[in-house]
Formats: structure tokens, sequence, C-alpha cells
């Protein structure tokens, strides 16, 4: 009695492995874009918390910064971010010594900092919303 080999061939797992790493180079920067989509996302929305809490500021001193002689209120500007949410970005500001201005800064760290599309992200007290890195408009970053 003649038996029928079970199992597969060479060729069929080789076929196989072609197909999924096809499908793998394909995914895998897909997903990676995806994720740094994300933190980009998480980087501006620390900039708006920022940027919020520097106009409350500035409403009730006509300052952005708690070391000028006429604000008395010692939280005035705390609160400001020092990283984004899940630590992908640290977040920095600085005010101008004319008090009336404010540049707010989101750079990227840990993984995040690969991201060579749009790299550092800062927004101003004029609403003017800049990157560094090689996209070519700022709506592809913000």
């Amino acid at each position: 009695m003649r038996r029928t080999p079970k199992g597969f061939t060479l060729i069929e797992l080789m076929v196989t492995i072609v197909i999924v790493a096809i499908l793998a180079s394909i995914a895998i920067p897909s997903y990676t874009g995806q994720i740094q989509k994300s933190r980009r996302a998480e980087a501006t929305a620390s900039l708006l918390t920022g940027a919020q809490i520097l106009e409350r500021c500035f409403t009730k001193h006509t300052t952005y910064n708690n070391s000028a002689p006429a604000n008395t209120d010692a939280n005035c500007p705390e609160g400001v971010p020092a990283t984004s949410e899940n630590g992908w970005y640290s977040i920095d500001y600085s005010v101008a010594s004319t008090q009336t201005t404010y540049t707010l800064r989101a750079t990227p760290q840990n993984g995040q900092a690969n991201d060579g599309k749009c790299m550092i992200f800062t927004l101003n007290q004029a609403g003017l919303r800049t990157h560094s890195g090689t996209a070519a408009d700022v709506s592809d970053c913000w």
C-alpha cells in the first residue's frame, strides 16, 4: 500500500515566506508612519494647551511671564506642560523681554526623534505655526 505524503513542500513554504515578507515590507512602514502621525497630534495638542495657559495669564496680567512686577499671581503661567501626554515630545517656551510675546516649542524625544518629516513644532502668541523637517507644508504636520 502506497502512502500519500503529508505536509508542505519546500517550495510551498518558500512561496508563503515570500508573500509574508512582501506584505510586511508594505505594512510596517505604513504602520510606523501612522504611529508618528498620532504622536505629532499629541505634540500639537500640548502646544495648544500651553498657549491657552499663557493666554489666560496675559488676559489677567497683560504679561506672559510671572516674573513681571505687575503680576502677583504666583501660578501664572504655571501649568504649561513640560512634555506631551505620553512623553514623545518635550515642551518648552520662552517669553520675550517685552513680556508680550512667547514661543512654544515641541521637540521630539525617544522613539519620535527619528521622525524627520516634522521634527520641532513651534507656536507663537500670534498663532503662527511652524515646523522644522522635510514636510513641504505646515498642514502636513499641524
